[in-house]
C-alpha cells in the first residue's frame, strides 16, 4: 500500500508539470506569433515605403526626362534663333558690299591725273531670285537683329532656369536612388 502511494504522488508530479510545460508552450506560442505578427507588419511597412520611394523615383525620372526633352527644344530654338541672327548679319554686310560694287567701289587712275570709280559688276547668279524684286533695307535688317537678339537673351534666362530646375530634379533622383541602394 504505501508504493501505490507513491505512484499517485508521482503521476500528480508529472501531471502538475505537464500542465506547467503546456502551459508554457502555449505561451511561447502565443508570444511567437505576437512576435511574427509585429515583424511582419514592420517588413509590410519597410516594403511600402520601399515601394513608395520606387514610384517616387520612377516620376522623377519620368520628369526629369521630360524636362532634358524640352531643354532640347529650347536649346534648339536659341540654335535657330542665332542662324538667323547670322543670316541677317550676312545678308546686311551683302547688301552694304554690293552697294559698295554699284556704287564706285574701285577707282581708277586716268592718264590726266584724275581718277574715276568704275562699278564691279555683281553676277546674278550671287543675288537669291526671291530677294531680287524685294527692296533691302539695312535699318530694318538691324531693327530685326536687335528683336531677335533681345528674344536670345530671354530664352537664354529660360534655358538658365530649366537647366536650374533640372539639376534639381536629377540630384533628388540621384539621392532616391542612392537611399534605395543602402536600404
Amino acid at each position: 500500500m504505501y508504493d501505490d502511494e507513491d505512484d499517485d504522488d508521482e503521476d500528480e508530479g508529472e501531471i502538475g508539470l505537464d500542465a506547467e510545460t503546456v502551459r508554457r508552450e502555449e505561451a511561447e506560442v502565443v508570444q511567437g506569433k505576437a512576435s511574427r505578427a509585429f515583424y511582419d507588419d514592420l517588413a509590410k511597412k519597410e516594403d511600402d515605403r520601399h515601394n513608395a520611394m520606387r514610384l517616387d523615383m520612377q516620376q522623377r525620372a519620368l520628369a526629369a526626362g521630360e524636362l532634358r526633352q524640352k531643354l532640347r527644344n529650347k536649346e534648339t530654338e536659341l540654335h535657330a534663333l542665332q542662324l538667323k541672327i547670322t543670316i541677317e548679319e550676312d545678308r546686311i554686310d551683302y547688301e552694304k558690299k554690293k552697294a559698295y560694287r554699284l556704287g564706285g567701289g574701285e577707282s581708277i587712275a586716268t592718264g590726266d591725273g584724275a581718277t574715276r570709280s568704275v562699278p564691279i559688276p555683281i553676277l546674278s547668279k550671287d543675288v537669291d531670285a526671291k530677294d531680287a524684286d524685294q527692296e533691302f533695307s539695312v535699318e530694318h535688317a538691324e531693327i530685326h537683329i536687335k528683336q531677335l537678339q533681345s528674344e536670345k537673351l530671354e530664352l537664354e534666362k529660360v534655358l538658365s532656369g530649366m537647366k536650374e530646375h533640372l539639376n534639381e530634379e536629377e540630384r533628388a533622383l540621384s539621392q532616391l536612388q542612392h537611399q534605395l541602394v543602402r536600404m
